[in-house]
């Protein structure tokens, strides 16, 4: 076994009951709780400084502060490369508009979702509008 790196990828106001990751040289990922903000790993081996992978994260678990309200979603988020954000929502719901722009409304195994495909490092507010049909 070569040099294990941890490379910080995201992190979110989410509590994981469940993580899995595929990629590349990825050995697995880990969550680290900052006061009920999640900070997320990468563990990687053998892969020099810059070189860039392509990764597959899925996250199941429960937010640490409310983040489905009434009227819609309300978050944080920050990732450190490229990504794509889904948020799926429960069936009978619309969604309506969406903070931040360039979003593609689609449905996610026969339920709503919304999904943004960044092409680089994102911080800042999310915001869902819905309503329950």
């Amino acid at each position: 076994m070569g040099a294990i790196t941890k490379v910080e990828i995201f992190s979110s106001c989410l509590k994981p009951h469940a993580l899995s990751i595929k990629g590349d040289k990825v050995l697995g990922i880990l969550a680290e709780n900052r006061e009920g903000e999640y900070f997320y790993h990468a563990l990687f081996e053998d892969v020099q400084v810059k070189e860039k992978k392509v990764l597959e994260v899925l996250i199941e678990g429960e937010h640490t502060i409310e983040v489905i309200r009434e009227d819609g979603y309300y978050s944080n988020f920050a990732w450190n490369t490229r990504h794509v954000q889904r948020i799926v929502f429960p069936r009978g719901w619309k969604i309506l508009s969406a903070i931040p722009k360039g979003y593609v409304l689609e449905t996610f195994e026969r339920l709503p979702s919304i999904k943004w495909v960044r092409d680089g490092k994102f911080w800042g507010e999310v915001q869902v509008r819905v309503i329950k049909a």
